[in-house]
């Protein structure tokens, strides 16, 4: 039996060791590496690790060989959904450097695949980037309704930066959305916990005393004739549908909001039937440099504020 040795490289920095399997023996069955790290055959400068373990870079791995049946690995086919895609979204880098990515996801693309969705940014991202290139990598997630930034590293090294800088709360986040109604505050903190609530195939947050903590900074920037209001929204924590639940739990839930509408808020008079929220500011900071990303408004979120005669200083 042949056994490697095999340094990690920067680039594989903080990646779970099945990953690292995967992206450097890509014929390698998962179900025969999870069998040699669950017997202790796969170590990590000489002690076991778990399959779902975080590697670090400049430690090395020993393992042995692992002999296949058949030699030839099959060419995978070209994803040509994704490529298609990835077509239309390179007008929609807003910036790109040997770090990072940040594109303006429009509404409706889904980031990740799922049983009923066909095609999504994570199929397209392999092809963002010239032939030979490493597959940028999603750091952050949007629902498939909303609209506006995210963020993709080019590394596992910048992945690894990127993710602990959300985890950390170190990066900046700020977003638009126009609520059917005003506040009756018209800036605060909105701080209710919220719970997964699980029904058949769907699922919701909602308010819960013994759900998980979440805190979002809000400002009301216009409103019309009280039926609907611009709002800049600073999430402080990052759960799931956060803002869309606390814009519900304050009787003012987010135009075209399926999910967490209220029966007494019908949709205004010929307003778009889509998520009016936008990610629309991105601050952080890498290593010293700052960076600061601000969205394009979608047209039709444009068109609804045209409507209803809103407006704000963008500079601000």
């Amino acid at each position: 039996m042949t056994i490697l040795h095999v340094t990690i490289d920067k680039d594989d920095d903080g990646i779970r060791l099945d990953r690292w399997f995967k992206r450097h023996y890509p014929n390698w069955p998962f179900a025969q590496v999870a069998r040699l790290a669950r017997t202790g055959q796969v170590r990590m400068d000489g002690k076991r690790v778990k399959v779902d373990s975080r590697i670090e870079a400049g430690l090395q791995l020993r393992f042995p060989e692992m002999h296949l049946e058949t030699t030839e690995v099959p060419k995978p086919e070209v994803n040509w959904r994704g490529k298609k895609l990835a077509a239309t979204l390179k007008d929609m880098i807003l910036h790109i450097d040997d770090d990072i990515i940040v594109l303006n996801k429009p509404y409706g693309l889904a980031v990740q695949g799922g049983s009923k969705i066909a095609v999504s940014l994570d199929d397209a991202l392999e092809f963002l980037v010239p032939e030979g290139c490493e597959k940028p990598r999603l750091v952050h997630r949007l629902d498939r309704e909303t609209s506006g930034l995210i963020l993709l590293a080019r590394s596992a090294r910048m992945a690894h930066i990127l993710t602990g800088l959300f985890q950390k709360r170190e990066m900046e986040k700020s977003y638009l959305a126009l609520l059917n109604g005003v506040p009756s505050l018209k800036k605060g903190t909105i701080n209710y916990a919220i719970s997964k609530e699980v029904r058949g195939n769907f699922e919701n947050m909602r308010k819960s005393e013994k759900g998980v903590s979440a805190l979002t900074d809000y400002a009301v920037l216009d409103y019309a004739l009280g039926q609907v209001s611009l709002v800049r929204m600073w999430p402080r924590t990052g759960r799931m549908h956060q803002l869309r639940v606390h814009s519900q739990i304050l009787g003012n839930p987010i135009l075209g909001d399926h999910k967490y509408w209220l029966p007494d808020k019908p949709l205004p008079y010929n307003v778009l039937d889509q998520l009016h929220l936008v990610a629309y500011t991105l601050s952080f900071e890498i290593e010293g440099k700052a960076y600061n990303f601000m969205a394009p408004i979608p047209a039709f979120f444009q068109s609804t504020m045209k409507q209803f005669g809103l407006a704000f200083d963008r500079s601000k």
